[in-house]
């Protein structure tokens, strides 16, 4: 026998990928591709970024933070819990125009995640189609179509922490929360995402129960390493402490009124609709279809879960995009579809990112009020012409 042939037989097997398989590589390239395209959709706001409308926008809060994280000169000053951005930009040193940019970043890096949590359930076809269902909805929109609105890390927080280890996880639930305290929002739907498939639901088994635990866990640490360090920031032990934000007192308002907050029952409606868009249509058919849901239990955590998540939105004046961080729960039911019937799954993801990709964005509120995201053309259009 050739001594060469010998040495190579007898080496250890190199793991070649095969020829399905869909890497990070591929999850970075159709997430760029699907951020350029929610980009295309839904304009940053050129002909927006001056001094003068910066002063009177939120934007100017949130560079305010940026130059100081723990300032507390502020015109809202719910913003000074939320700090987990502006940290990053002033360890960075970054100028405003790189500050204001900077969830533009994290919304790419957030997409990315996303495809490859939906690699590793489904195929890459449905993965690319479910992130551009997402990419198009309220989720990202908000953060794209308006200035110091930095909820992308709050998003790719939620994303890895659906598909990171344990340590991981808690430590992306910790800076999602504290970039966002909706975050918490998400946290019954990444549980359940995390949930081991090999681990059958049936609630008579303590290996249930075990594996939900051991689900939840990650996530109930880094939400209680929030609120720790949320607490520090209000009684004064990291900066000067924050006092009671008239938010509170506005919310506990419209909680006794039983009314939306700025706004009349109908526009919260509209709103509490076009928050995931056409992600609806994928949320919707495990709770109508035995042959699409894994079993009862889950469905039992995730409807009362999003219905909580839904209506506890009427206490804010922007409930499109506060439903927009729940989007896990779109994710899992996209998930659980594909297990099922993966051939249909692939068609009414087709459906969904179709659907989301032509339907104009629009952000309504308080008396029928509305402000429509621009497209890149007429945005650019817009920022050459009032130069």
């Amino acid at each position: 026998m050739n001594p060469l042939s010998e040495a190579t037989s007898a080496r250890a097997p190199v793991d070649v990928p095969s020829p399905g398989y869909v890497g990070w590589r591929d999850s970075i390239k159709a997430g760029t591709l699907i951020w350029a395209l929610s980009l295309f959709m839904a304009s940053p706001p050129f002909s927006t970024w001056s001094q003068t409308n910066i002063a009177n926008s939120r934007a100017a809060d949130y560079l305010r933070l940026c130059h100081d994280p723990l300032t507390r000169n502020l015109v809202e000053s719910m913003l000074a819990y939320r700090i987990s951005t502006p940290l990053l930009a002033w360890l960075l040193h970054l100028p405003e125009v790189a500050a204001l940019a900077l969830p533009y970043f994290f919304s790419l890096a957030a997409l990315v995640v996303i495809h490859r949590a939906l690699v590793l359930r489904s195929d890459l076809g449905l993965a690319s189609l479910a992130t551009v269902g997402v990419a198009c909805s309220s989720t990202f929109l908000y953060t794209q179509g308006c200035l110091g609105i930095p909820d992308s890390l709050t998003h790719l927080g939620s994303a890895v922490a659906m598909i990171g280890s344990a340590p991981v996880a808690a430590f992306a639930i910790l800076i999602g929360g504290l970039n966002d305290e909706r975050a918490a929002l998400a946290l019954p739907f990444i549980a359940l995402w995390r949930y081991p498939k090999a681990v059958p639901f049936n609630y008579r088994t303590g290996s249930t129960w075990l594996a939900l635990a051991r689900a939840i866990a990650p996530l109930a640490t880094g939400l209680a390493a929030a609120l720790v360090v949320r607490h520090a920031l209000t009684i004064g032990l990291l900066g000067d402490g924050i006092s009671t934000p008239s938010l509170y007192r506005e919310i506990a308002k419209t909680v006794s009124e039983l009314k939306p907050w700025l706004e009349s029952w109908a526009v919260w409606f509209v709103n509490w609709l076009k928050g995931p868009g056409w992600l609806w249509l994928l949320l919707i058919p495990p709770f109508v279809s035995s042959r699409w849901r894994p079993a009862a239990f889950p469905i039992l955590i995730l409807g009362p879960a999003f219905l909580l998540v839904c209506a506890s939105t009427f206490i804010v004046a922007d409930a499109a995009r506060s439903i927009g961080f729940a989007f896990p729960a779109a994710l899992l039911c996209c998930a659980w579809i594909y297990d099922r019937d993966p051939q249909a799954a692939r068609k009414l993801t087709m459906i969904v990112a179709s659907l989301q990709v032509i339907t104009p964005a629009l952000w309504i509120y308080q008396r029928w009020e509305w402000l429509q995201f621009r497209p890149f053309p007429w945005e650019f259009w817009l920022f050459i012409h009032t130069r």
